[in-house]
C-alpha cells in the first residue's frame, strides 16, 4: 500500500500542475478525464476518473488533485481509506470507521492548513494554527485531550483567538462552543455574565423584546465590553432574593404612595 511519504511529488509549483492519465498522486492513479461536475448555478468543474490503491474507482475534482500535488495537507489523497487505516493504526476506530475524536482532530487541521476548506478564512486565514505537537500526531492530541466525556461534545478553543494547542482546548457541548466566538455580546445580569437570549428567557420575553429594551437602555443589565471566560458547563441564571424587598416592605411602600 502506497503511503504519502512514498508518493510525494514536488510541492513547489506556483501554477497548478497539468494532470495526465497514468499519473500517481499519493494513493490515486489517474485513469482519464471524466464527466464534469456542475454547480447549482451551472458552472462546470473538471473531474478525473481515478483508481485508489485499495481498488476503489472514483471521479475526483481536478482542483483537489492539483492541490494534493502542491500542498502537504490539502487536496484528495485517497478514496477515504487512508484516514480509516490511520485510525485503525492508532486503535481509535469503531466498526472500521474513524471515531469522532479523530475526525475532530482532522477537521481542525484542515481548517487551519487548507486554504480550500470552507472555514479556512475564520481559522488559518486569520492566523489560527494547530501546534506542531498535535499536527504531526493524533496519538499525542488524544493523549493531551483524552476521549470525549459525552459523544456530542466538540473540540473548542477556550481563547477563540488562540491556537489549537494544549491548555487552550477542551471538549465542550454545542451550547458552550456557540458562546465562545468572536462578536458575541455579553451582559452582566444580576451579577452574572449572560447573553441577551438568556436574559430574555429569564424575564419571560422574546429575544427581540429584550433587544429593543437594550436599544432603549431599559434592559436591567449592563453591557460587558470584555467577554468573560466561558465555563465548561452552562449554569442557569439565578435571581438573588437577598436583594429583593420583602412583600411587607413593598406593601408599606405602596401605602405611602
Amino acid at each position: 500500500m502506497l503511503e504519502p511519504s512514498m508518493m510525494a511529488s514536488s510541492k513547489t509549483h506556483a501554477e497548478p500542475e497539468a494532470l495526465r492519465p497514468g499519473q500517481r498522486i499519493f494513493r490515486w492513479t489517474v485513469l482519464g478525464m471524466g464527466e464534469p461536475a456542475y454547480s447549482s448555478s451551472g458552472k462546470s468543474r473538471q473531474r478525473w476518473l481515478c483508481r485508489c490503491a485499495c481498488g476503489v474507482e472514483k471521479l475526483v475534482l481536478a482542483q483537489s488533485l492539483q492541490l494534493a500535488l502542491r500542498s502537504e495537507t490539502g487536496g484528495s489523497w485517497s478514496c477515504g481509506c487512508l484516514a480509516i487505516e490511520r485510525s485503525v493504526r492508532h486503535g481509535h476506530n469503531r466498526g472500521q470507521q474513524p471515531t469522532s475524536e479523530y475526525m475532530a482532530w482532522l477537521a481542525a487541521k484542515k481548517r487551519c492548513a487548507n486554504p480550500r476548506n470552507a472555514s479556512f478564512h475564520r481559522y488559518g486565514g486569520r492566523g489560527i494554527r494547530m501546534c506542531e505537537r498535535w499536527r504531526d500526531s493524533f496519538e499525542t492530541f488524544l493523549e493531551d485531550m483524552g476521549a470525549k466525556p459525552v459523544p456530542d461534545f466538540s473540540l473548542d478553543r477556550i481563547n477563540p483567538d488562540g491556537d489549537y494547542e494544549p491548555g487552550n482546548c477542551r471538549w465542550a457541548p454545542l451550547q458552550v462552543q456557540s458562546r465562545n466566538r468572536k462578536g458575541i455580546r455579553w451582559y452582566e445580569f444580576e451579577g452574572q455574565p449572560a447573553l441577551l437570549g438568556d436574559i430574555a428567557a429569564f424575564l419571560g420575553i422574546s429575544r427581540d423584546q429584550a433587544k429593543e429594551l437594550a436599544r432603549k437602555d431599559l434592559l436591567p443589565a449592563r453591557r460587558l465590553m470584555t467577554p468573560p471566560p466561558v465555563p465548561d458547563r452552562l449554569t442557569p441564571l439565578v435571581l438573588d432574593l437577598n436583594t429583593v424587598a420583602p412583600l411587607t416592605d413593598c406593601a408599606a411602600i405602596n401605602a405611602n404612595e
